[in-house]
């Protein structure tokens, strides 16, 4: 039997000939079925632990406490929150990750600092705090609502 896929337009030729359509059951079938909706997505706010704005501004002076910023270089550029040092999102697990090429030694060498992250409106940093809770990181907490939400206490 042959399936035809067509993302983009485009068939996808799988090994031995076997075309595959999104539409009839073939290989990427049971895929399909474990893509999480959106919602289940951001249900991670569930499983973290979420803090203020306000509460942020507390622990600005604290050292103890380290801001990490998971938004894009060129964001982070134009202006952080603090003491805050850049993790962009897309390489986080990256720099997590033991014996990773890129891996920041800071989490190693700081295992009882409080983590505070943020983006720049709450859902990149609730994915980036639920990411470095479920690979090790214990004190970790996340900005409601991100930059936006800092930006609204400077009115």
């Amino acid at each position: 039997m042959k399936f035809t896929v067509n993302f983009f337009q485009k068939p996808i030729l799988f090994p031995n000939n076997v075309f595959c359509d999104t539409e009839q059951n073939g290989p990427f079938d049971k895929v399909r079925k474990k893509v999480k909706k959106f919602e289940d997505l951001m249900n991670a706010k569930n499983e973290i632990e979420n803090i203020t704005a306000e509460e942020a501004k507390e622990k600005l002076n604290d050292s103890n406490v380290q801001f990490i910023d998971v938004r894009d270089k060129e964001s982070f550029s134009k202006g952080t929150i603090g003491n805050a040092i850049h993790l962009d999102r897309a390489f986080l697990e990256f720099y997590l990750a033991e014996g990773s090429p890129l891996e920041n030694k800071f989490f190693k060498e700081n295992p009882d600092k409080e983590y505070v992250v943020f983006c720049g409106v709450g859902g990149q940093g609730t994915l980036s705090t639920k990411t470095m809770k479920d690979m090790g990181i214990k004190n970790v907490k996340n900005i409601i609502g991100g930059m936006a939400e800092w930006e609204k206490l400077k009115k």
